[in-house]
């Protein structure tokens, strides 16, 4: 199943390395210490699976 990412489909594959991609990346501020660059990487990864979560169970509401 493909899963929309900014905009583009991706697979299920491609779409597991971006969460840990985005994972690593707030892990990566948490060891650096960085609050204010943890709540932005945390907030960023949210909002985009909400998207995508919204787009994939309920369909996208321009289509």
């Amino acid at each position: 199943m493909e899963r929309p990412v900014d905009g583009h489909k991706v697979t299920e594959e491609e779409y597991a390395v971006i969460s840990i991609q985005e994972h690593k990346s707030i892990l990566q501020a948490l060891e650096l210490h960085d609050e204010t660059l943890a709540r932005q990487r945390m907030r960023e990864h949210i909002i985009r699976s909400m998207e995508n979560m919204l787009t994939r169970y309920v369909g996208d509401p321009s289509a």
